[in-house]
């Protein structure tokens, strides 16, 4: 079942990345949370790495693990980034799936 769901995430993140490939420079201007090394095996909440210049171009892929609650951002196969997410809540669980994104917020707060 995990395997299958995360199958799926993988397949709904790329699917998204094709479609955002315009914003992706937008990416480069975030500047909440808290930037860790590289190293760091476990993140906290609201701390990310990011490493754009790993691979500076080429087509983008988000998988977001629940059961880590890590996103992973890879460009042209290379991970490039990892965040710390928070994904669903009781009586709320995250959909799983493939999403096609077709318009973004500047900034989103979740209503849930």
């Amino acid at each position: 079942m995990k395997s299958s769901l995360s199958s799926c995430l993988i397949l709904i993140l790329a699917a998204a990345l094709l479609v955002l490939k315009p914003f992706t420079g937008s990416a480069e201007t975030f500047t909440e949370g808290v930037r860790v090394s590289p190293e760091t095996v476990k993140l906290k909440t609201g701390e990310y790495v990011w490493e754009p210049e790993r691979a500076p171009e080429g087509p983008l892929l988000i998988v977001a693990s629940t059961t880590e609650q890590v996103a992973y951002v890879y460009r042209n196969g290379i991970r490039i980034a990892r965040s710390s997410v928070s994904t669903g809540r009781p009586g709320h669980p995250t959909p799983t799936g493939v999403f096609t994104i077709l318009e973004k917020e500047v900034h989103h707060t979740s209503s849930i």
